[in-house]
């Protein structure tokens, strides 16, 4: 089952974000700050609420929502206390009892205030909250006394921390911090996973989802979009709807999709534990094209069939590779329900033989015990040698003064590995002896640099000595430092045998030395690893990250070689990239839905035909004429909705703007009679792209020719200067359009913005304002003349890279552009 803590920021605004995942896949809930009140009803089904309210002020209040299968009964609540709000609730099920703990600090969390109660749990607990505490054990970037008092807590008690370096907080200005913790028993540490959602849902805290392995009851959910019907829908609405916008379109757009998406419940002896909605598609399509070629005995058909089946097993595998290195851990093995099939591992075994290996040889994921003090010293940028931009005879002086200063009794070791497109290879050297090995080439440098230092712990070590390694692999440093239970394999490897050379009361530390900077150690360490050939001896070690990684990898290119290979490539190009928004909006899902309803929007003819459109890409041609200029419009409000939500840049200023252009800007902005320049931010504005009186060139030439004509009345005579025109639709690049917009990217109004003074100084002045008060007065009268000035310039900046994009002569440049690189590669 699944935990999902969240600090809502007000629930009451936000109830329906409660019916979407990661809510309706997690079992247990718990909030902080519901900003509910006693008198508050909260009701959802399947589950049952234990919360807490203030009494005596508005704000906070705590939330933990179980399923009604369970029972559950408050052992503390805490919520008269201004400082810390705290609810604890035992929960029995089955045969398992736990507890979870809930709290809210807005001030700052102090230990000393619950420590007795901890001391007292004795069932597993996990502790959820909002702690308001910076450190940068969690990921901080400063800590506080309080902060400090609640890590040496941690360490001398029975509870592990789940955070890693992801914030779990983001203010309005988009800078990031780690205040909302997860605690759990130190004896549920193998048998959880954590993770942080990247999506706020209208809040300014990011959703922590916990998985616990050791409840096998977990509700699984299969979501189905049913794109057929929102296609109809959305075609319905656009021919039907007098005066679309973008806005009105994206809103009904996304309703749409919410109708039309199912979750079905999936039963454990129903679906493996790796089924997904891309497993389910492929194999509805295996079984179509199973009756489609036993029936018409095609060899397409088969084709196809085999493709699909292919395409689950390769699904499967890579979550087999992944539970197969957990072993003992692996939830297939913790759940007796869930063993790995023969089968299961005859594949595995069948894939891994393209990397010349077997299972076996697949890095395990050994056990590390909770460590305090720390497993080793790191040192990466404490000595001055450490500096990549110092002189490379200033870096070896220093780096001698350093090893005789601070580590002349250690026992030196240096390791380094070499990767090329046939090999990869690992080295290590120390006064005594040295090594190289050979290793499976589909390692990565990362994975090579960490398997290096375990081999030189193993052979090259010595138990008389402190031992000091050099290593050029900052990453591989950096990664044991901040060691968690999400580092790799090969790191969790590598921690696993430090941890047994402590208990020998032997101390070694890392030292990272800049990578060919002509230090002797690392120098004869690198050539040892590039000097490898095909008769050193071959260590099969292998990394299931890195497993995986290739397999994505093969994936990714046979799609990329399919679709270069089908019809659709040369009608439309290069798909455009649509990333995750969530850095320049507060909707993310919304936004990714659109974005997936207006991706398949892309023109190909069966779209086209589906709308009752040409298969012309330009769609200039409607199969009903009378009604050609209808679709052209709908299909550019379509083009535009998609060019803007793929776009970072124009997305984030359209946020921003969003209600200025849909009310085609504020008409109190514009007291100074300038020109409103949010009514041109729509493709309605003009049609075609033509030299016609509505034309696209006609309109925005017009509209840059009037902006021109207002600030000429501000500029002075010996500085007026001649502006570039917009030009015509085949006016050439180089003489007009080049100029037009090296001029209007960087404009500048000229205009005073005097009539938005905030004070009459002339007035003042015959009132018998002091001196003082006058230049106060300027100064706020500056301030908002420049502000204004800013507003404007940024306005028509933008207009102008909104014209950029849709101009066919910018485009045809840029294609002229990419054949003449083409032909000269």
């Amino acid at each position: 089952m699944s935990f999902l803590q969240w600090n809502c920021r007000s629930l009451q605004n936000k109830k329906i974000w409660l019916h979407q995942p990661p809510f309706t896949t997690s079992e247990f809930w718990v909030f902080q700050e519901t900003f509910l009140k006693a008198d508050d009803r909260l009701s959802f089904p399947n589950k049952i609420f234990f919360r807490t309210h203030r009494h005596n002020r508005t704000g906070g209040g705590l939330l933990i929502g179980i399923p009604p299968n369970m029972s559950g009964h408050v052992i503390f609540e805490n919520s008269n206390d201004p400082n810390l709000e705290m609810l604890a609730v035992e929960i029995q099920s089955h045969n398992v009892t736990f507890t979870i703990v809930n709290i809210y600090a807005p001030h700052g969390f102090d230990i000393h205030q619950v420590q007795n109660f901890f001391s007292t749990l004795k069932t597993r607990t996990f502790i959820f909250g909002d702690f308001n505490l910076h450190h940068p054990f969690w990921g901080g970037k400063t800590s506080t006394p309080k902060s400090e008092e609640f890590l040496d807590w941690l360490n001398q008690s029975h509870f592990s921390i789940l955070n890693t370096s992801t914030p779990t907080h983001i203010t309005h200005n988009f800078t990031s911090s780690v205040i909302d913790l997860t605690l759990c028993s130190a004896a549920l540490l193998n048998e959880v996973y954590c993770y942080v959602s990247d999506c706020t849902f209208e809040s300014d805290h990011l959703p922590i989802v916990v998985s616990w392995s050791k409840l096998t009851n977990a509700t699984k959910y299969l979501k189905t979009i049913y794109w057929n019907p929102i296609l109809r829908d959305s075609n319905n609405f656009l021919q039907s709807i007098a005066d679309p916008t973008v806005e009105i379109v994206t809103e009904k757009i996304s309703h749409t999709i919410n109708i039309n998406t199912k979750n079905k419940i999936l039963t454990n002896n129903e679906y493996p534990p790796w089924w997904n909605i891309a497993c389910n598609n492929f194999c509805k399509l295996k079984k179509i094209m199973w009756k489609k070629a036993r029936n018409s005995v095609s060899v397409p058909d088969w084709i196809r069939y085999k493709k699909y089946r292919n395409k689950i097993k390769r699904l499967a595998l890579q979550f087999l590779i992944k539970q197969y290195a957990n072993h003992s851990f692996s939830p297939l093995m913790v759940n007796n329900e869930l063993q790995l099939l023969d089968k299961d591992e005859n594949t595995l075994k069948n894939s891994l033989q393209n990397y010349n290996c077997s299972p076996e040889h697949l890095l395990t994921l050994p056990i590390v015990p909770r460590h305090d003090p720390p497993l080793c010293e790191i040192f990466l940028q404490k000595f001055r040698f450490q500096n990549k931009e110092n002189p490379v005879s200033l870096i070896v002086n220093d780096f001698s003064d350093c090893i005789n200063r601070f580590f002349s009794d250690h026992y030196i070791i240096a390791t380094d590995a070499s990767k090329s497109h046939v090999s990869t290879s690992i080295a290590g050297i120390s006064c005594n002896q040295s090594f190289s090995y050979r290793i499976n080439p589909i390692n990565s440098v990362f994975t090579a640099e960490v398997l290096a230092i375990c081999v030189a712990i193993d052979e090259l070590a010595i138990v008389d000595k402190d031992i000091l390694i050099l290593s050029d692999s900052f990453s591989a440093l950096n990664s044991l430092k901040n060691l968690n239970i999400h580092s790799t394999y090969a790191i969790q490897r590598l921690a696993s045998k430090l941890f047994v050379r402590q208990t020998f009361n032997q101390n070694i530390t890392f030292l990272w030395v800049p990578g060919h900077s002509e230090i002797l150690w690392n120098e004869k360490a690198d050539s040892l690893a590039k000097n490898t050939t095909e008769l050193s001896q071959f260590i099969e070690w292998i990394s299931p990250e890195d497993v995986i990684a290739n397999l994505k990898k093969q994936s990714y290119l046979i799609s990329e070689t399919n679709y270069f290979s089908s019809k659709y490539y040369d009608l439309i190009g290069n798909f455009p990239d649509i990333g995750t928004i969530t850095k320049w909006t507060q909707n993310r899902r919304q936004d990714i839905l659109i974005a997936r309803i207006i991706s398949r929007m892309i023109v190909t003819p069966a779209l086209l035909n589906r709308f009752n459109l040409d298969s012309n890409p330009f769609c200039n041609i409607y199969k009903n004429l009378h009604r050609q200029d209808e679709a052209h419009e709908t299909f550019q409000l379509i083009q535009q909705a998609y060019e803007t939500l793929s776009d970072p840049q124009e997305r984030a200023w359209y946020d921003r703007h969003k209600d200025d252009i849909l009310r085609g800007g504020a008409e109190e902005a514009y007291k100074d009679d300038s020109l409103n320049v949010y009514h041109y931010f729509n493709s309605s504005c003009f049609k075609g792209y033509n030299d016609d009186e509505k034309g696209f060139y006609t309109v925005y030439r017009q509209v840059f020719e009037k902006i021109a004509a207002e600030d000429k009345p501000f500029v002075d005579s010996d500085e007026e200067i001649d502006v570039p025109s917009f030009g015509y639709s085949d006016s050439s690049y180089k003489e007009v359009v080049h100029d037009f917009y090296a001029y209007w990217q960087s404009y500048c109004t000229a205009k005073s913005f005097s009539w938005y003074d905030q004070y009459d100084l002339t007035e003042a002045r015959r009132s018998g304002a002091g001196r003082q008060v006058i230049r106060l007065m300027e100064k706020d009268n500056k301030k908002s003349r420049e502000l204004h000035r800013k507003a404007r310039n940024e306005e028509v900046r933008a207009l102008v890279a909104f014209v950029r994009k849709r101009d066919k002569r910018v485009q045809e440049h840029k294609k002229k552009r990419r054949r003449k690189k083409n032909r000269k590669g």
